[in-house]
């Protein structure tokens, strides 16, 4: 076993204290108690030491100054993402334009449609994928002429953000292209063709439409692929009028079904997450009352 002898250590205030020796390199700007031999310790800098007053620690510097004559500010922050209520994403909004929030962690939908007012620093956790994405991103902050804008973007290490970090004008320079996509997307129109069909369907079986456990735990999601099955043929007449042309999902041989409500379709997916969910709700909420923690496990009710 090992400890410290405490009354052996001084701590010394070194920037005060006229009897220790600070060095400077004029090459990269380093400030260090440490010299050996005159050697800059910045990895691979060829400057010299020389030694200097401590007052170049702090005289004129940007940043002490700041720090002393600026009341620390406490941080409040909150998530800003496409998952809250729109109830939830108003009030997180108007908490941060009144300050009482002061940053906002926010997902990339947070490029458009949101006003939060005016911002002062935009961070960006990576490279955006555009010069548009960056330009949209970074622009948030200094819309107004009576402050200074700052934006800070960190770089991952994949190839994508070194690239920009290696050459960074060519991320705000680069060309900026008009928003568009495809119509003939297969994507896009499977997302129609299943809004379609589920429209349909609660359009002819109304109970079973408004919330979750209508539909998932009762029959309604086995009255759903049943009625695929059957191929409804008002329901080829609707989606033939929202087809675009030359599209390669074949409306006749009614295959798309099965990426709905096959094994691995979308809508089977959906129903064992959920199941899953709601079996993990349902463990956290068992252990609560074992713990005998019942307001919390009375909250898990209100979410399951």
């Amino acid at each position: 076993m090992y400890r410290l002898k405490l009354d052996y250590w001084q701590l010394k205030p070194a920037i005060v204290d006229s009897s220790i020796d600070w060095f400077y390199c004029p090459t990269c700007n380093r400030i260090t108690l440490h010299n050996v031999k005159g050697t800059c310790p910045t990895y691979q800098c060829s400057g010299r030491l020389e030694k200097c007053s401590p007052e170049k620690l702090y005289k004129n510097n940007h940043y002490r100054n700041l720090y002393l004559d600026k009341l620390p500010v406490k941080m409040k922050s909150k998530e800003h993402t496409a998952q809250l209520t729109t109830e939830a994403a108003a009030d997180i909004q108007s908490r941060f334009n009144n300050g009482d929030v002061n940053v906002l962690s926010c997902s990339t939908t947070f490029e458009l449609g949101v006003d939060v007012g005016e911002l002062e620093s935009v961070f960006m956790r990576n490279v955006p994928p555009t010069p548009a994405n960056y330009i949209q991103r970074a622009g948030r902050a200094g819309r107004r002429t009576d402050s200074t804008a700052f934006s800070l973007t960190f770089a991952r290490r994949r190839s994508h953000d070194l690239t920009y970090f290696q050459n960074p004008l060519d991320i705000i320079s680069g060309n900026i292209e008009p928003p568009h996509f495809k119509i003939k997307n297969d994507k896009i129109i499977r997302r129609h063709i299943y809004a379609a069909a589920l429209a349909n369907f609660w359009r002819e079986h109304a109970k079973y439409f408004g919330a979750v456990e209508d539909f998932f735990f009762s029959d309604g999601i086995d009255k759903f692929y049943r009625y695929l099955k059957e191929k409804p043929i008002e329901l080829k007449i609707i989606l033939e009028k929202i087809m675009p042309d030359a599209s390669e999902i074949d409306l006749d041989n009614w295959k798309w079904i099965n990426k709905l409500i096959g094994e691995k379709g979308v809508m089977n997916l959906a129903r064992l997450e959920l199941e899953n969910d709601i079996e993990q709700l349902e463990k956290v909420q068992a252990n609560l009352v074992e713990q005998k923690k019942f307001g919390k496990a009375n909250v898990i009710n209100r979410v399951n």
